[in-house]
Protein backbone atom coordinates (compact mmCIF):
# COMPACT_ATOMS: atom_id res chain seq x y z
CA UNK A 1 0.00 0.00 0.00
CA UNK A 2 1.00 3.36 -1.19
CA UNK A 3 1.97 6.28 1.23
CA UNK A 4 -1.13 8.47 -0.68
CA UNK A 5 -2.97 5.41 -0.28
CA UNK A 6 -2.45 4.90 3.74
CA UNK A 7 -3.40 8.38 3.63
CA UNK A 8 -6.27 8.52 2.37
CA UNK A 9 -7.89 5.54 4.49
CA UNK A 10 -6.63 7.60 7.81
CA UNK A 11 -8.41 10.32 6.76
CA UNK A 12 -11.63 8.53 6.35
CA UNK A 13 -11.46 6.80 9.15
CA UNK A 14 -11.20 9.94 11.05
CA UNK A 15 -13.79 11.50 9.15
CA UNK A 16 -15.61 8.43 9.42
CA UNK A 17 -14.92 8.59 13.40
CA UNK A 18 -16.16 12.58 13.93
CA UNK A 19 -19.15 11.62 11.66
CA UNK A 20 -20.12 8.83 14.54
CA UNK A 21 -19.02 11.41 17.35
CA UNK A 22 -21.09 13.82 16.44
CA UNK A 23 -24.59 11.27 15.93
CA UNK A 24 -23.97 10.17 19.10
CA UNK A 25 -23.70 13.71 20.68
CA UNK A 26 -26.25 14.54 18.84
CA UNK A 27 -28.75 11.81 20.39
CA UNK A 28 -27.44 12.30 23.84
CA UNK A 29 -28.16 16.52 23.87
CA UNK A 30 -31.83 15.51 22.34
CA UNK A 31 -34.42 15.71 25.03
CA UNK A 32 -36.52 12.75 25.66
CA UNK A 33 -39.52 14.37 24.73
CA UNK A 34 -38.29 15.03 21.75
CA UNK A 35 -37.81 11.71 20.31
CA UNK A 36 -41.20 9.71 21.88
CA UNK A 37 -43.48 11.36 23.60
CA UNK A 38 -45.24 9.89 26.93
CA UNK A 39 -48.45 8.73 26.13
CA UNK A 40 -51.03 10.29 28.59
CA UNK A 41 -54.23 9.30 29.91
CA UNK A 42 -57.03 9.83 32.08
CA UNK A 43 -57.44 8.74 35.81
CA UNK A 44 -60.90 8.81 38.05
CA UNK A 45 -61.82 7.25 41.12
CA UNK A 46 -63.32 8.08 44.34
CA UNK A 47 -61.87 8.78 47.58
CA UNK A 48 -64.22 7.20 50.75
CA UNK A 49 -63.56 6.77 54.33
CA UNK A 50 -61.61 3.49 55.08
CA UNK A 51 -63.83 3.00 58.46
CA UNK A 52 -67.25 3.64 56.86
CA UNK A 53 -67.39 3.75 53.34
CA UNK A 54 -68.94 7.12 53.01
CA UNK A 55 -67.69 8.81 50.46
CA UNK A 56 -65.43 12.21 50.96
CA UNK A 57 -66.07 15.74 49.37
CA UNK A 58 -63.47 18.23 48.94
CA UNK A 59 -60.50 16.16 49.25
CA UNK A 60 -57.64 16.97 46.83
CA UNK A 61 -55.81 13.85 44.89
CA UNK A 62 -52.36 14.83 43.21
CA UNK A 63 -50.41 13.20 41.22
CA UNK A 64 -46.60 12.90 42.97
CA UNK A 65 -44.15 14.70 41.58
CA UNK A 66 -46.31 16.91 39.38
CA UNK A 67 -48.98 19.68 39.49
CA UNK A 68 -51.93 17.43 38.53
CA UNK A 69 -54.05 17.95 41.11
CA UNK A 70 -58.26 17.45 41.33
CA UNK A 71 -60.76 18.36 44.71
CA UNK A 72 -63.54 15.53 44.78
CA UNK A 73 -67.33 16.51 43.83
CA UNK A 74 -69.84 16.23 47.09
CA UNK A 75 -69.85 12.43 45.65
CA UNK A 76 -66.43 11.68 46.75
CA UNK A 77 -65.54 11.46 42.72
CA UNK A 78 -62.40 12.92 40.76
CA UNK A 79 -61.16 13.14 37.20
CA UNK A 80 -57.46 14.14 36.45
CA UNK A 81 -56.76 14.28 33.15
CA UNK A 82 -53.25 14.83 31.29
CA UNK A 83 -51.72 12.27 33.42
CA UNK A 84 -48.65 10.30 31.60
CA UNK A 85 -47.32 6.57 31.62
CA UNK A 86 -45.64 6.19 34.95
CA UNK A 87 -46.80 8.97 37.34
CA UNK A 88 -48.31 8.20 40.44
CA UNK A 89 -51.40 9.39 42.02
Amino acid sequence: MSYDTRREVITRRRWSMAAWLLLVLGLLSTPSYAIAPRASTAVAGTVVLASTGATLAQVRVCVLGTTHCATTAANGQYTLSGIAAGDRV
